[in-house]
């Protein structure tokens, strides 16, 4: 017998431009050339902001994933993706169908989470595209940043301020 999980976290590599967008609120869809089959369960994205941020800035609620002709992302959600038409094209060149993941709720961290602490503590790389995240992992993103950001010995990196620009 198979466990179903009524709850499932997805932690996705983002562009800092697009990212910071969908943790202040302005992008609500992330365009996606691949993404999971979530059949219908509550769900969060995780947001991992590329470099030159490198760090796991926030979450936003999944409202609802499609799977759509490329030609009907672009007519129904261009508006959403903020993106510009070029960038679009060129993400969904040589693909018929591509997804649309609407997102709610965004949630952006105090304190951004270097992916150098999480690597370290607990074996987890930045994905390509997406991996699964467990409770386990989810409870050790929200103590890090809500309790005290040196509770394992980790020694944040000094920034020169660019994981909190906005």
């Amino acid at each position: 017998m198979t466990e179903t999980r009524s709850n499932i976290d997805v932690l996705i590599s983002i562009h800092p431009l697009y990212a910071s967008k969908i943790i202040d609120g302005l992008k609500t869809v992330e365009l996606r050339r691949k993404f999971p089959d979530l059949n219908g369960a509550s769900a969060r994205m995780v947001i991992y902001s590329t470099h030159p941020v490198q760090s796991i800035i926030g979450y936003a609620e999944i409202d609802m994933v499609h799977k759509l002709p490329v030609k009907e992302i672009w007519k129904r959600f261009s508006d959403q993706a903020h993106i510009e038409r070029n960038h679009f094209d060129e993400y969904f060149t040589g693909l018929s169908h591509g997804f649309v993941v609407q997102l709610k709720k965004p949630k952006k961290f105090k304190t951004p989470v270097p992916i150098d602490y999480i690597k370290e503590n607990y074996g987890i790389i930045a994905p390509q595209s997406y991996r699964y995240l467990n409770e386990e992992h989810m409870s050790i993103f929200e103590y890090a940043v809500t309790k005290n950001k040196n509770h394992t010995g980790y020694k944040y990196p000094d920034t020169d301020g660019r994981q909190q620009a906005r």
